[in-house]
Protein backbone atom coordinates (compact mmCIF):
# COMPACT_ATOMS: atom_id res chain seq x y z
CA UNK A 1 0.00 0.00 0.00
CA UNK A 2 2.52 2.58 -1.09
CA UNK A 3 -0.26 4.87 -2.31
CA UNK A 4 -1.94 4.84 1.11
CA UNK A 5 1.34 5.60 2.85
CA UNK A 6 2.08 8.50 0.49
CA UNK A 7 -1.45 9.82 1.02
CA UNK A 8 -1.05 9.75 4.81
CA UNK A 9 2.31 11.52 4.53
CA UNK A 10 0.71 14.18 2.34
CA UNK A 11 -2.01 14.67 4.95
CA UNK A 12 0.57 14.94 7.72
CA UNK A 13 2.53 17.68 5.91
CA UNK A 14 -0.71 19.69 5.74
CA UNK A 15 -1.72 19.00 9.36
CA UNK A 16 -4.85 17.26 8.05
CA UNK A 17 -6.58 14.28 9.62
CA UNK A 18 -7.87 11.39 7.55
CA UNK A 19 -11.55 10.58 8.00
CA UNK A 20 -12.01 7.18 9.56
CA UNK A 21 -15.69 7.36 10.37
CA UNK A 22 -17.98 4.41 9.91
CA UNK A 23 -20.45 3.77 7.15
CA UNK A 24 -23.57 5.87 6.81
CA UNK A 25 -21.86 9.23 7.22
CA UNK A 26 -23.39 11.90 5.02
CA UNK A 27 -20.18 13.21 3.41
CA UNK A 28 -18.83 9.77 2.61
CA UNK A 29 -22.17 8.78 1.14
CA UNK A 30 -22.31 11.96 -0.95
CA UNK A 31 -18.86 11.44 -2.45
CA UNK A 32 -19.61 7.79 -3.19
CA UNK A 33 -22.76 8.91 -5.00
CA UNK A 34 -20.87 11.60 -6.91
CA UNK A 35 -18.29 9.08 -8.09
CA UNK A 36 -20.82 6.41 -9.04
CA UNK A 37 -23.29 8.70 -10.78
CA UNK A 38 -20.85 11.02 -12.56
CA UNK A 39 -17.09 10.56 -12.32
CA UNK A 40 -16.84 6.85 -13.10
CA UNK A 41 -18.76 7.52 -16.33
CA UNK A 42 -16.20 10.08 -17.56
CA UNK A 43 -12.62 9.34 -18.65
CA UNK A 44 -11.16 11.91 -16.26
CA UNK A 45 -7.60 11.45 -17.54
CA UNK A 46 -8.60 12.67 -21.00
CA UNK A 47 -9.82 16.10 -19.94
CA UNK A 48 -8.22 19.12 -18.26
CA UNK A 49 -8.85 19.66 -14.55
CA UNK A 50 -10.96 22.76 -15.24
CA UNK A 51 -13.39 20.67 -17.28
CA UNK A 52 -13.67 18.00 -14.58
CA UNK A 53 -14.28 20.72 -11.98
CA UNK A 54 -17.08 22.13 -14.14
CA UNK A 55 -18.65 18.65 -14.38
CA UNK A 56 -18.57 18.33 -10.58
CA UNK A 57 -19.92 21.86 -10.08
CA UNK A 58 -22.83 21.29 -12.47
CA UNK A 59 -23.59 17.92 -10.89
CA UNK A 60 -23.83 19.45 -7.41
CA UNK A 61 -25.46 22.79 -8.18
CA UNK A 62 -27.82 21.77 -10.97
CA UNK A 63 -28.60 18.10 -10.56
CA UNK A 64 -27.91 17.03 -6.97
CA UNK A 65 -29.32 20.11 -5.22
CA UNK A 66 -32.29 20.77 -7.53
CA UNK A 67 -33.45 17.66 -9.34
CA UNK A 68 -32.29 14.57 -7.48
CA UNK A 69 -34.81 13.01 -5.13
Amino acid sequence: MIEGHAFRESLATRDAIQSMSGTGRCYECFFATLKKEKLYKVDTERYPMAYIKSIIFRYIMVYYNRRRI
